[in-house]
């Protein structure tokens, strides 16, 4: 029990981190931190205190996917801005992956909370045991410990492994293969 307690408090210290970097690192002018602050605190607030209400099971997707999906935005917006790759855009598309995985979670969160059969876990499955489900199918690794059993359930999975794959493959092979062009010129 004693780790188990440690990797909540690291998750959360974790997920706090996250989002004050993306408040500082994706806003382009003092209202869009403001904005980006009161979204972000809004969101670690209902990610500390979340509870398996339904309320709350609509409540925490709703405000990740508004804040994350803000700041994925402003990081795609910067990487495709005309100018020269440099490797913070390496970085800039390697943030966008990991909010990718959280982007997803809420997805999957709304799914179990409204789906009696959604995957092969308890109907009290956390926010963070969904967002592990995230990160595990984005990368196709696909452990099996969380299973989707249902047929939105499971084509949401589909859908997240297929934009994974694509984003790997495409849009970093892009930006790599301009940022290395731009370093032989």
């Amino acid at each position: 029990a004693p780790l188990l307690a440690l990797g909540n408090v690291l998750l959360r210290i974790t997920y706090g981190l996250v989002i004050l970097m993306a408040c500082i690192y994706t806003s382009k002018s003092y209202r869009d931190l403001k904005l980006l602050g009161i979204l972000g605190i809004v969101n670690f607030v209902v990610f500390l205190f979340y509870s398996h209400s339904e309320f709350a099971s609509i409540i925490n997707p709703m405000v990740t996917l508004l804040f994350f999906g803000f700041v994925f935005t402003r990081l795609m917006q910067y990487v495709f801005s005309p100018k020269a790759v440099t490797i913070n855009d390496v970085y800039a598309l390697s943030a966008g992956y990991i909010i990718i995985g959280i982007i997803a979670a809420p997805f999957f969160t709304l799914a179990n909370a409204q789906l009696d059969d959604a995957f092969s876990i308890s109907q009290a499955a956390s926010f963070s045991d969904l967002l592990y489900f995230s990160y595990i199918t984005l990368t196709g690794v696909g452990y099996g410990d969380i299973t989707p059993t249902h047929p939105i359930s499971k084509s949401l999975s589909l859908i997240l492994v297929i934009i994974g794959q694509l984003y790997t493959a495409i849009l970093v092979g892009i930006v790599i293969g301009k940022y290395l062009a731009a370093g032989e010129g």
